[in-house]
């Protein structure tokens, strides 16, 4: 086996290798799309960036490559992180004007790149905000019900417990996604197995703030948000055409009043409308997406003005395919091929695939 200092001098001809690989792929992808995050090393109070690409091979298969992960010395403000970004499109020789960006809500993320290039929010992220906001409540018996999950998942991993029970509790971490929903659930699932470890060591007294019934709700409730924040964590296909219809779906249906709501979710429902409407921040791509999913083409649960505008950024879009197309093969596009195209999806007479070749005729 090579000694460390032999594998450690061949470590910059592999990256550098590696890096070559990298430019050449993204050379033949006409755009990229770029998430980029911050995130601090708390041992050693260093911050870093990560930025990661995703683009389309020649086979149209979705592919995503991490660029660069390096620790930012300075304050993390707009202008800094605007030029760690730039440095590390222009090292794999790519151009920033070609690129889209989706990262978190941070007022320094969205300054970085107002001017740079096309920035988008992460829905993912936004929903984690408005659980947050939802679980944030004055509410006594929901703060009792949280603070009685925390102190019983502790106690049963510190006293050993854990290994009695056929599944593994599971401990609320602020900065982990779901993590409230899944303490919840891992408790809801064993509640039964919870209470005869309980009642056979006379320790019921951790069980008393955990009502199961209330505990079913709000697992019930938080179940939604979960099973959206998944839907649009995807590194292997596009998520940006289900932004819309699942905001659409959280908003009227699943926050919305029901007769047969208890007062905490009522309460949760009233927080999470509250906050979808002040977190979540839809871009008319997310229209624009939607529109080209043939399942959804109808735009039916938008309002008509977000439908008309989405028809006519989704014609501009065509036409400056028409345009590019007329440009390699000089060749005179109709001046109304755009519109017929449209007008054809919308109709059903033709789905995606066939509007795209003939936007390129």
């Amino acid at each position: 086996m090579p000694d460390r200092t032999t594998i450690a001098c061949h470590v910059p001809e592999i990256v550098e290798a590696t890096k070559s690989d990298v430019r050449e792929k993204l050379s033949k992808a006409e755009y990229i799309a770029l998430t980029s995050d911050g995130w601090t090393d708390d041992f050693r109070k260093v911050s870093y960036v990560t930025v990661t690409a995703h683009y389309f091979d020649e086979d149209l298969s979705l592919q995503t490559c991490i660029l660069n992960t390096g620790a930012v010395e300075e304050r993390k403000t707009a202008d800094v992180i605007s030029n760690v970004v730039r440095g590390v499109v222009e090292d794999f020789g790519c151009d920033m004007k070609k690129v889209t960006i989706v990262t978190d809500n941070a007022s320094n993320m969205i300054a970085a790149f107002r001017e740079q290039c096309c920035r988008l929010s992460c829905f993912a992220h936004c929903l984690n905000l408005v659980v947050t906001d939802i679980l944030s409540t004055d509410n006594a018996d929901l703060k009792s019900l949280m603070t009685g999950c925390k102190t019983l998942v502790r106690y049963f991993k510190h006293t050993g417990l854990q290994r009695k029970l056929a599944k593994t509790l599971k401990q609320e971490c602020p900065t982990r996604w779901n993590s409230t929903y899944l303490m919840m659930q891992s408790i809801l699932e064993q509640y039964d197995a919870i209470n005869d470890i309980l009642k056979e060591r006379a320790e019921l007294r951790f069980l008393y703030a955990v009502d199961q019934s209330m505990l079913h709700e709000v697992a019930s409730f938080l179940t939604h948000f979960k099973s959206a924040s998944e839907m649009v964590c995807c590194d292997h296909k596009p998520t940006l055409h289900i932004v819309a219809p699942l905001y659409h779906r959280l908003t009227s249906t699943v926050c919305a009043e029901s007769d047969n709501d208890s007062t905490i979710v009522c309460e949760m429902k009233s927080r999470g409308r509250a906050a979808l409407a002040s977190k979540v921040r839809l871009d008319i791509r997310h229209d624009v997406a939607t529109f080209l999913n043939p399942c959804m083409k109808g735009l039916c649960f938008l309002s008509s003005a977000r439908k008309r505008m989405a028809t006519e950024h989704a014609a501009q879009l065509v036409r400056e395919v028409a345009s590019a197309a007329d440009n390699q093969h000089s060749s005179q596009p109709s001046t109304h091929a755009a519109e017929v195209i449209i007008m054809m999806f919308v109709r059903g007479s033709c789905n995606f695939s066939r509007m795209y070749v003939m936007s390129m005729l």
